[in-house]
């Protein structure tokens, strides 16, 4: 078995994958919404940098986290990975 990532929404054994979860797979199985995680000694981590920003975005929404309008790629995946500066005192002025 080998820990693959989502990079599109897919279904495999019996659930709806979306992206950017990962999953457990057998090592020879194809398909154009997921790849193999990187890591050493099957340690999981999600490569986020694959995905797109509107699959970013997609993947925030659906975790319920609010993100600012225009955040850039790098922005999106420090939201996601909880590594983002908390912006709690400035001011939105659009």
């Amino acid at each position: 078995m080998a820990k693959m990532i989502a990079t599109d929404r897919g279904y495999y054994n019996s659930r709806i994958i979306e992206a950017g979860q990962t999953f457990d797979a057998p090592d020879d199985m194809k398909g154009s919404w997921f790849k193999p995680v990187k890591g050493s000694n099957g340690a999981v981590s999600e490569d986020l940098s694959a995905l797109s920003v509107p699959k970013l975005k997609e993947m925030a929404e659906y975790r319920g986290i609010q993100i600012p309008a225009r955040a850039t790629k790098t922005e999106l995946i420090a939201i996601l990975t909880g590594q983002a500066e908390s912006s709690d005192d400035e001011t939105d002025l659009a």
